[in-house]
Protein backbone atom coordinates (compact mmCIF):
# COMPACT_ATOMS: atom_id res chain seq x y z
CA UNK A 1 0.00 0.00 0.00
CA UNK A 2 1.66 3.38 -0.62
CA UNK A 3 1.88 6.02 1.87
CA UNK A 4 -0.99 7.81 0.15
CA UNK A 5 -3.26 4.82 0.64
CA UNK A 6 -2.42 4.16 4.01
CA UNK A 7 -3.18 7.91 4.89
CA UNK A 8 -6.25 8.05 3.55
CA UNK A 9 -7.14 4.50 5.29
CA UNK A 10 -6.37 5.60 8.94
CA UNK A 11 -8.41 8.28 8.34
CA UNK A 12 -11.70 7.14 7.43
CA UNK A 13 -12.91 6.27 11.12
CA UNK A 14 -11.74 9.67 12.15
CA UNK A 15 -14.12 10.92 9.30
CA UNK A 16 -16.86 8.43 10.95
CA UNK A 17 -16.48 10.06 14.05
CA UNK A 18 -16.44 13.39 12.68
CA UNK A 19 -20.31 12.85 11.37
CA UNK A 20 -20.96 10.76 14.50
CA UNK A 21 -20.35 13.20 16.76
CA UNK A 22 -22.27 15.97 15.23
CA UNK A 23 -24.94 13.95 14.16
CA UNK A 24 -25.36 11.38 17.59
CA UNK A 25 -24.47 14.90 19.47
CA UNK A 26 -27.58 16.39 18.76
CA UNK A 27 -29.72 13.18 18.78
CA UNK A 28 -28.41 12.93 22.15
CA UNK A 29 -29.76 16.00 23.55
CA UNK A 30 -33.27 15.39 21.69
CA UNK A 31 -33.60 11.44 22.37
CA UNK A 32 -31.40 11.28 25.51
CA UNK A 33 -27.94 10.00 26.00
CA UNK A 34 -28.76 6.12 27.15
CA UNK A 35 -30.25 5.56 23.53
CA UNK A 36 -27.32 6.98 21.71
CA UNK A 37 -24.99 5.96 23.91
CA UNK A 38 -26.09 1.55 22.90
CA UNK A 39 -26.69 2.39 19.21
CA UNK A 40 -22.98 3.86 18.91
CA UNK A 41 -21.72 1.20 21.00
CA UNK A 42 -23.41 -1.30 18.15
CA UNK A 43 -21.90 0.98 15.12
CA UNK A 44 -18.47 0.37 16.82
CA UNK A 45 -19.77 -3.64 16.97
CA UNK A 46 -20.38 -3.80 13.32
CA UNK A 47 -17.82 -1.92 11.84
CA UNK A 48 -15.19 -3.89 13.99
CA UNK A 49 -16.94 -7.24 12.64
CA UNK A 50 -16.97 -5.80 8.64
CA UNK A 51 -13.47 -4.99 9.35
CA UNK A 52 -12.39 -8.42 10.33
CA UNK A 53 -14.08 -9.61 7.31
CA UNK A 54 -12.37 -7.31 4.65
CA UNK A 55 -10.98 -8.56 1.72
CA UNK A 56 -9.80 -5.44 -0.37
CA UNK A 57 -9.21 -1.43 0.02
CA UNK A 58 -12.98 -0.68 -0.33
CA UNK A 59 -14.71 -2.61 1.88
CA UNK A 60 -12.18 -2.08 4.70
CA UNK A 61 -12.41 1.74 4.41
CA UNK A 62 -16.35 1.65 4.99
CA UNK A 63 -15.94 -1.12 7.91
CA UNK A 64 -13.52 1.65 9.83
CA UNK A 65 -16.15 4.88 8.59
CA UNK A 66 -18.76 2.93 10.19
CA UNK A 67 -17.13 1.74 13.33
CA UNK A 68 -16.10 5.88 13.36
CA UNK A 69 -19.40 6.70 13.06
CA UNK A 70 -19.99 4.94 16.71
CA UNK A 71 -16.71 6.03 18.43
CA UNK A 72 -16.98 10.02 17.89
CA UNK A 73 -20.97 9.53 18.77
CA UNK A 74 -20.27 8.22 22.08
CA UNK A 75 -18.07 10.60 23.20
CA UNK A 76 -20.44 13.52 23.19
CA UNK A 77 -23.15 11.38 24.86
CA UNK A 78 -20.61 9.99 27.70
CA UNK A 79 -18.93 12.80 28.18
CA UNK A 80 -22.77 14.88 28.73
CA UNK A 81 -24.31 12.39 30.95
CA UNK A 82 -20.99 12.06 33.32
CA UNK A 83 -20.41 15.75 33.19
CA UNK A 84 -24.92 15.93 34.26
CA UNK A 85 -24.22 13.19 36.84
CA UNK A 86 -21.38 14.82 38.60
CA UNK A 87 -21.24 17.42 41.67
CA UNK A 88 -19.33 20.53 40.65
CA UNK A 89 -16.24 19.97 42.63
CA UNK A 90 -15.53 16.45 40.94
CA UNK A 91 -16.81 17.35 37.70
CA UNK A 92 -13.63 18.36 35.46
CA UNK A 93 -11.96 15.00 37.14
CA UNK A 94 -15.06 13.12 36.09
CA UNK A 95 -14.80 14.14 32.83
CA UNK A 96 -11.11 13.57 32.41
CA UNK A 97 -11.64 10.06 33.54
CA UNK A 98 -13.34 9.11 31.12
CA UNK A 99 -10.24 9.24 28.82
CA UNK A 100 -9.31 6.31 31.37
CA UNK A 101 -11.90 4.06 29.64
CA UNK A 102 -10.34 4.90 26.02
CA UNK A 103 -6.88 4.90 27.07
CA UNK A 104 -7.24 1.23 29.07
CA UNK A 105 -8.80 0.16 25.89
CA UNK A 106 -5.95 1.02 23.51
CA UNK A 107 -3.88 -0.68 25.80
CA UNK A 108 -5.25 -3.93 25.89
CA UNK A 109 -5.70 -3.11 22.08
CA UNK A 110 -1.93 -3.13 21.70
CA UNK A 111 -1.13 -5.17 24.23
CA UNK A 112 -3.37 -7.83 22.22
CA UNK A 113 -2.29 -6.92 18.86
CA UNK A 114 1.60 -6.92 19.96
CA UNK A 115 0.45 -10.60 20.86
CA UNK A 116 -1.78 -11.59 18.30
CA UNK A 117 0.64 -10.51 15.34
CA UNK A 118 3.54 -12.68 16.54
CA UNK A 119 1.11 -16.09 15.48
CA UNK A 120 -2.55 -14.89 13.85
CA UNK A 121 -3.14 -12.35 11.09
CA UNK A 122 -4.73 -8.53 11.90
CA UNK A 123 -8.42 -9.98 11.31
CA UNK A 124 -8.11 -11.77 14.86
CA UNK A 125 -7.26 -7.50 16.29
CA UNK A 126 -10.73 -7.33 14.73
CA UNK A 127 -12.12 -10.19 15.60
CA UNK A 128 -11.92 -10.18 19.34
CA UNK A 129 -12.49 -5.54 19.68
CA UNK A 130 -15.57 -6.49 18.60
CA UNK A 131 -16.52 -9.53 20.86
CA UNK A 132 -15.00 -6.76 24.11
CA UNK A 133 -17.52 -4.53 22.09
CA UNK A 134 -20.70 -7.03 22.11
CA UNK A 135 -19.94 -7.45 25.98
CA UNK A 136 -19.58 -3.71 26.95
CA UNK A 137 -22.91 -3.21 25.14
CA UNK A 138 -24.51 -6.09 27.06
CA UNK A 139 -23.19 -4.35 30.47
CA UNK A 140 -24.38 -0.73 29.31
CA UNK A 141 -27.79 -2.20 28.19
CA UNK A 142 -28.31 -3.70 31.85
CA UNK A 143 -26.28 -0.83 34.04
CA UNK A 144 -26.40 2.59 32.44
CA UNK A 145 -29.14 4.69 33.32
CA UNK A 146 -30.77 8.10 31.35
CA UNK A 147 -29.68 11.16 33.06
CA UNK A 148 -32.50 13.60 34.83
CA UNK A 149 -32.27 16.02 31.91
CA UNK A 150 -34.28 13.45 30.17
CA UNK A 151 -36.87 13.29 32.39
CA UNK A 152 -37.27 17.05 32.44
CA UNK A 153 -36.77 17.35 29.12
CA UNK A 154 -39.29 14.57 27.30
CA UNK A 155 -41.25 13.94 30.56
CA UNK A 156 -41.81 10.63 29.34
CA UNK A 157 -44.38 8.18 30.86
CA UNK A 158 -43.95 7.66 34.58
CA UNK A 159 -41.47 10.24 34.56
CA UNK A 160 -41.29 11.22 37.97
CA UNK A 161 -41.42 8.04 39.54
CA UNK A 162 -38.44 6.90 37.07
CA UNK A 163 -36.74 10.36 38.24
CA UNK A 164 -37.11 9.78 41.98
CA UNK A 165 -35.77 6.32 41.38
CA UNK A 166 -32.56 7.80 39.91
CA UNK A 167 -32.53 10.72 42.73
CA UNK A 168 -32.87 7.93 45.32
CA UNK A 169 -29.37 5.71 43.51
CA UNK A 170 -27.52 9.34 43.62
CA UNK A 171 -28.49 9.99 47.48
CA UNK A 172 -31.21 12.44 46.76
CA UNK A 173 -34.52 12.99 48.63
CA UNK A 174 -37.57 12.34 46.01
CA UNK A 175 -39.32 15.06 44.30
CA UNK A 176 -43.31 15.39 44.69
CA UNK A 177 -43.58 16.78 40.84
CA UNK A 178 -41.77 17.26 37.95
CA UNK A 179 -39.70 20.90 38.03
CA UNK A 180 -40.93 22.97 34.63
CA UNK A 181 -38.33 23.67 31.83
CA UNK A 182 -39.09 27.32 30.10
CA UNK A 183 -40.58 26.68 26.24
CA UNK A 184 -37.16 28.61 25.48
CA UNK A 185 -35.20 25.31 26.59
CA UNK A 186 -37.42 22.94 25.23
CA UNK A 187 -36.60 24.86 21.98
CA UNK A 188 -33.24 25.54 21.49
CA UNK A 189 -32.01 24.59 18.27
CA UNK A 190 -28.50 23.32 16.30
CA UNK A 191 -28.35 26.95 15.67
CA UNK A 192 -28.39 27.99 19.03
CA UNK A 193 -24.16 27.51 19.06
CA UNK A 194 -23.99 30.26 17.20
CA UNK A 195 -25.70 32.87 18.72
CA UNK A 196 -24.17 36.02 20.40
CA UNK A 197 -23.30 34.75 23.33
CA UNK A 198 -22.11 31.23 22.46
CA UNK A 199 -20.30 32.22 19.09
CA UNK A 200 -17.30 33.06 20.40
CA UNK A 201 -16.69 29.97 22.68
CA UNK A 202 -17.88 27.82 20.11
CA UNK A 203 -15.33 29.11 17.54
CA UNK A 204 -12.25 28.77 19.49
CA UNK A 205 -13.07 25.84 21.04
CA UNK A 206 -13.92 24.11 17.58
CA UNK A 207 -10.56 25.24 16.22
CA UNK A 208 -8.65 24.08 19.67
CA UNK A 209 -10.42 21.08 19.21
CA UNK A 210 -9.05 20.94 15.36
CA UNK A 211 -5.29 21.22 16.44
CA UNK A 212 -5.39 18.92 19.80
CA UNK A 213 -6.64 16.35 17.16
CA UNK A 214 -4.54 16.81 14.58
CA UNK A 215 -1.35 16.32 16.91
CA UNK A 216 -3.17 13.36 19.07
CA UNK A 217 -4.15 11.62 15.73
CA UNK A 218 -0.68 12.17 14.49
CA UNK A 219 1.12 10.08 16.87
CA UNK A 220 -1.93 7.79 17.27
CA UNK A 221 -1.98 6.84 13.48
CA UNK A 222 1.67 7.29 12.74
CA UNK A 223 3.58 5.92 15.33
CA UNK A 224 3.77 2.33 14.18
CA UNK A 225 4.64 3.17 10.95
CA UNK A 226 7.31 5.24 11.73
CA UNK A 227 8.84 2.54 14.34
CA UNK A 228 8.33 -0.02 11.88
CA UNK A 229 10.27 2.13 9.05
CA UNK A 230 13.00 2.48 11.52
CA UNK A 231 13.89 -0.79 11.64
CA UNK A 232 12.13 -2.03 14.23
CA UNK A 233 9.36 -5.21 13.86
CA UNK A 234 5.34 -5.04 13.89
CA UNK A 235 5.29 -6.38 17.32
CA UNK A 236 8.14 -3.66 18.70
CA UNK A 237 6.04 -0.99 16.93
CA UNK A 238 2.88 -2.06 18.35
CA UNK A 239 4.38 -2.59 21.74
CA UNK A 240 5.61 1.58 21.57
CA UNK A 241 2.05 2.50 20.42
CA UNK A 242 0.66 0.29 23.88
CA UNK A 243 3.66 2.72 25.60
CA UNK A 244 2.28 5.60 24.25
CA UNK A 245 -1.24 4.94 25.66
CA UNK A 246 0.12 3.77 29.15
CA UNK A 247 1.33 7.35 28.96
CA UNK A 248 -1.86 8.55 28.13
CA UNK A 249 -3.19 6.44 31.54
CA UNK A 250 -0.44 7.99 33.33
CA UNK A 251 -1.36 11.55 32.30
CA UNK A 252 -5.26 10.98 32.44
CA UNK A 253 -4.64 9.83 36.33
CA UNK A 254 -2.67 12.86 37.06
CA UNK A 255 -5.07 15.32 35.36
CA UNK A 256 -7.47 15.85 38.12
CA UNK A 257 -5.17 16.67 40.96
CA UNK A 258 -3.28 19.46 39.09
CA UNK A 259 -6.48 20.87 37.86
CA UNK A 260 -7.70 21.08 41.74
CA UNK A 261 -3.92 23.05 42.16
CA UNK A 262 -4.17 25.72 38.80
CA UNK A 263 -7.33 25.18 37.58
CA UNK A 264 -9.07 23.51 34.73
CA UNK A 265 -7.64 26.56 31.88
CA UNK A 266 -4.44 27.16 33.45
CA UNK A 267 -3.77 22.75 33.24
CA UNK A 268 -5.01 22.39 29.82
CA UNK A 269 -2.96 25.18 28.23
CA UNK A 270 0.59 24.33 29.80
CA UNK A 271 -0.44 20.17 29.16
CA UNK A 272 -0.89 21.65 25.64
CA UNK A 273 2.49 23.09 25.30
CA UNK A 274 4.14 19.98 26.97
CA UNK A 275 2.85 17.92 24.28
CA UNK A 276 4.41 20.01 21.45
CA UNK A 277 7.59 19.80 22.99
CA UNK A 278 6.71 16.37 23.39
CA UNK A 279 6.29 15.56 19.61
CA UNK A 280 9.20 17.87 18.65
CA UNK A 281 11.56 15.33 20.47
CA UNK A 282 9.77 12.31 19.30
CA UNK A 283 10.43 13.04 15.65
CA UNK A 284 14.01 12.57 16.34
CA UNK A 285 14.13 9.71 18.71
CA UNK A 286 13.12 6.54 16.61
CA UNK A 287 16.25 4.89 17.43
CA UNK A 288 17.27 3.01 19.46
CA UNK A 289 14.02 0.84 20.66
CA UNK A 290 14.53 1.95 24.67
CA UNK A 291 14.72 5.69 23.26
CA UNK A 292 11.72 5.55 21.39
CA UNK A 293 9.82 3.44 23.81
CA UNK A 294 10.65 6.47 26.76
CA UNK A 295 9.98 9.65 24.54
CA UNK A 296 6.65 7.49 23.11
CA UNK A 297 5.46 7.33 26.52
CA UNK A 298 6.17 10.89 28.12
CA UNK A 299 4.31 11.96 24.65
CA UNK A 300 0.98 9.76 25.25
CA UNK A 301 1.11 11.81 28.75
CA UNK A 302 0.74 15.04 27.47
CA UNK A 303 -1.25 13.95 24.32
CA UNK A 304 -3.77 12.52 26.39
CA UNK A 305 -4.26 14.61 29.03
CA UNK A 306 -4.47 17.55 26.79
CA UNK A 307 -7.76 15.58 24.51
CA UNK A 308 -9.00 15.39 28.69
CA UNK A 309 -8.49 19.04 29.32
CA UNK A 310 -10.49 19.60 26.04
CA UNK A 311 -13.35 17.50 26.57
CA UNK A 312 -13.52 19.17 30.00
CA UNK A 313 -13.83 22.66 28.95
CA UNK A 314 -16.28 21.76 26.04
CA UNK A 315 -18.83 19.97 29.18
CA UNK A 316 -18.81 23.38 31.16
CA UNK A 317 -19.09 25.49 28.17
CA UNK A 318 -22.47 24.92 26.66
CA UNK A 319 -25.63 24.95 28.37
CA UNK A 320 -27.30 21.46 29.65
CA UNK A 321 -30.36 21.14 26.51
CA UNK A 322 -27.23 22.31 24.33
CA UNK A 323 -24.17 20.17 25.99
CA UNK A 324 -24.52 16.96 24.08
CA UNK A 325 -24.78 19.22 20.79
CA UNK A 326 -21.91 21.06 21.62
CA UNK A 327 -19.66 18.99 22.21
CA UNK A 328 -20.38 17.09 19.12
CA UNK A 329 -19.70 20.26 17.51
CA UNK A 330 -16.70 21.27 18.58
CA UNK A 331 -15.54 17.74 18.71
CA UNK A 332 -17.02 16.83 15.45
CA UNK A 333 -15.31 19.50 13.31
CA UNK A 334 -12.06 19.21 15.41
CA UNK A 335 -12.17 15.50 13.82
CA UNK A 336 -12.79 16.25 10.54
CA UNK A 337 -10.01 17.99 10.41
CA UNK A 338 -7.62 15.81 12.04
CA UNK A 339 -8.93 13.01 9.45
CA UNK A 340 -6.81 15.22 7.51
CA UNK A 341 -4.03 14.86 9.32
CA UNK A 342 -3.39 11.11 9.03
CA UNK A 343 -3.67 12.20 5.00
CA UNK A 344 -1.34 15.34 5.31
CA UNK A 345 1.23 13.61 6.84
CA UNK A 346 1.49 10.57 4.00
CA UNK A 347 1.57 13.29 1.37
CA UNK A 348 4.18 15.44 3.45
CA UNK A 349 6.33 12.03 3.92
CA UNK A 350 6.29 11.64 -0.35
CA UNK A 351 6.70 14.86 -0.72
CA UNK A 352 10.11 14.38 0.66
CA UNK A 353 10.04 15.85 4.15
CA UNK A 354 11.27 13.83 7.13
CA UNK A 355 10.26 12.60 10.19
CA UNK A 356 11.24 15.24 12.36
CA UNK A 357 10.50 18.05 10.26
CA UNK A 358 6.77 16.94 10.15
CA UNK A 359 6.74 16.20 13.79
CA UNK A 360 8.04 20.05 14.14
CA UNK A 361 5.11 21.46 12.43
CA UNK A 362 2.51 19.18 14.74
CA UNK A 363 4.52 20.54 17.82
CA UNK A 364 3.67 24.34 16.50
CA UNK A 365 -0.07 23.14 16.30
CA UNK A 366 -0.35 21.79 19.37
CA UNK A 367 1.26 25.34 21.00
CA UNK A 368 -1.39 27.19 19.14
CA UNK A 369 -4.34 25.10 20.08
CA UNK A 370 -2.95 25.97 23.83
CA UNK A 371 -3.02 30.09 22.32
CA UNK A 372 -6.70 29.67 21.53
CA UNK A 373 -7.41 28.00 24.90
CA UNK A 374 -5.93 31.20 26.50
CA UNK A 375 -8.20 33.60 24.51
CA UNK A 376 -11.39 31.44 24.99
CA UNK A 377 -14.00 32.49 28.11
CA UNK A 378 -15.31 28.71 28.71
CA UNK A 379 -16.43 29.66 31.88
CA UNK A 380 -19.72 26.97 32.92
Amino acid sequence: MSQANLGLMLAMDVIGAAVGAMTMGRMADRLGRRPIVLTCLMLMCLGMLASASANSLLPFILSRLIAGLGLGGLNPAVTSMVSEMSNERSRDQSVALLGLGYTIGAIGGGATAAYTLTFLSWRWVFGLGAVLTSLTFMLALWGIPETPHHFLRKQPRNALRRLNILLGRMGYSPLEELPSMDAERRTQTFGCLFASQQLGKTVMLTMASLFTLSTFYFALKWLPKFAVDAGHSPSEAATVLMLFNVGGLAGVLAFGPVVRSLGLKRTTIGILLLSGAAILILGSSLRPLPLLAAVAFISGIFVNASFAGLCALAARAFDTDLRSTGIGFTLGIGRGGAALSPIAVGLLLTAGLGVPMVAAIFAGISALAGLLIYVTRAEH
